[in-house]
């Protein structure tokens, strides 16, 4: 037996060469606390707490960025030990494992399997290389025969997501993305195919559903074909999320394209329903410690439907500038409009009346033409019928008529006075009663 004074000096120099490699503390499930209080040591228990302490030395002193590294680094380990062990007797070969398998069994536990975790909701694992992690970690456990309770608690990768790059989100414009989706009870009524020409589209999609928030085992999706899915099935690592987030904004995309209509509104409320749901889901997932296939790529769709969401807003606020600018510009366009429909309406206004006028003008003047034609004969008949009439009267008729003439008149009294005034006239001037007059004053 090897007293306690002897084993912390070999504790405290094996402490010391340890921490100089400044590796991470992944604590251990060979000892227990109380054992610090033991008066006295087995020589197996002294062999395996100094050879653990050796062992210490080789947790890597980094989180790991690249699972296959991590993999070609822990089997690299596990081979020379093995090689190393072939001529130790059974009792220090069964030590060797004991360390061995405490030290990375607790690394894989504490930092490897938490960032692998990171990588596979991130989409740069491949999930073969997962499983061997995976398997390795559980053999570790069978051959400690414990749980991992005694290791320090996962690390937590939540402050590692600022690397992560967005999912791309492609929409094949030959593609019906909108037969992939299953809608909820009101859309399987016979408005069904109005819903497909609105914006309504996007408040009739259900969000996806857990069956466990706290530990959760399936997901039930609304996506023909992806209707309820295991999430500890490594055969069904498919982005079922992504592919979902890509039908719903793929489809709300063709029928704003078909029916020429504005969801922007519609499609920021969905993908703001769909964000908080995610924060929800992901503090469960990177706190369980428990790999889920299915949902391969969640912290990239994150990246993407939070930058979506700004795009959103920022487009939100262009629109809203752009519905007040036009406002203002209409009530300015509508002046501007009531003005030249004034214009042109008096301009109209204006050509008609002017048309009529001349109408009137040219009609005027074809009967001022006709009326003197008609004194012109008149005249011409007065000279014909009257030859010995002297040149004095014949001036003064004529004078007489043109006067008249040009008085441009209709009215019945008128022509009635002129009419009187000429048969008076003419029997003034007769010729039978100037000579009967005259022969009497002679």
């Amino acid at each position: 037996m090897i007293s306690q004074v002897q084993v912390y000096a070999k504790m405290k120099e094996n402490f010391n060469k340890i921490n100089e490699t400044k590796t991470v503390n992944v604590k251990t499930v060979l000892f227990r606390e109380t054992d610090s209080f033991r008066d006295c040591w087995a020589h197996r228990d002294t062999s395996l707490l100094i050879t653990r302490f050796q062992m210490q030395m080789l947790i890597p002193s980094e989180k790991p960025n690249e699972i296959k590294i991590l993999l070609e680094y822990l089997t690299l380990c596990l081979s020379v030990i093995v090689q190393e062990s072939k001529n130790l007797d059974k009792l220090n070969k069964s030590i060797l494992t004991e360390a061995l398998s405490d030290v990375l069994g607790g690394y894989i536990n504490s930092y490897g399997l938490p960032f692998v975790y990171k990588m596979l909701y991130e989409g740069k694992a491949k999930m073969t290389m997962i499983e061997k992690l995976i398997d390795l970690s559980e053999n570790f456990k069978s051959r400690l025969d414990t749980n991992g309770r005694g290791w320090t608690l996962p690390v937590q990768t939540e402050s590692f997501l600022d690397n992560v790059k967005p999912a791309k989100i492609i929409c094949n414009a030959y593609f019906d993305f909108c037969d992939t989706l299953i809608f909820d009870g009101s859309t399987l009524s016979t408005k069904n195919r109005t819903l497909f020409e609105s914006c309504e589209m996007f408040s009739s999609i259900p969000l996806p559903i857990l069956d466990n928030i706290c530990k959760p085992n399936a997901i039930a999706l609304p996506t023909k074909g992806l209707t309820l899915t295991n999430l500890n099935q490594f055969s069904a690592a498919k982005p079922i999320l992504t592919v979902y987030y890509r039908s719903v904004i793929c489809c709300g995309n063709m029928i704003q394209m078909n029916s020429k209509i504005d969801c922007t509104k519609e499609r920021a409320n969905f993908v703001n329903k769909f964000y908080n749901w995610l924060d929800t889901v992901l503090v469960t997932l990177l706190k369980d410690n428990v790999c889920h296939p299915p949902l391969i790529g969640i912290l990239k769709l994150k990246k993407t439907v939070n930058q979506y969401m700004r795009n959103e807003k920022h487009d939100l606020e262009i629109s809203k500038t752009r519905s007040k600018e036009n406002i203002r510009y209409n009530s300015r366009d509508s002046a501007v409009g009531h003005f030249i429909y004034f214009i042109i309406s008096f301009f109209i206004t204006g050509l008609f009346w002017s048309v009529i006028f001349s109408f009137k003008l040219i009609s005027d003047r074809g009967q001022d033409e006709d009326e003197h034609i008609q004194a012109i004969r008149f005249h011409d008949s007065i000279i014909d019928d009257s030859p010995e009439e002297s040149n004095t009267d014949v001036r003064t008729r004529i004078k007489f008529t043109e006067s008249f003439a040009n008085k441009h008149t209709e009215d019945v009294t008128a022509l009635y006075l002129f009419e009187c005034n000429q048969k008076h006239y003419q029997s003034e001037f007769s010729n039978d009663g100037y000579d009967t007059d005259f022969s009497a004053t002679n």
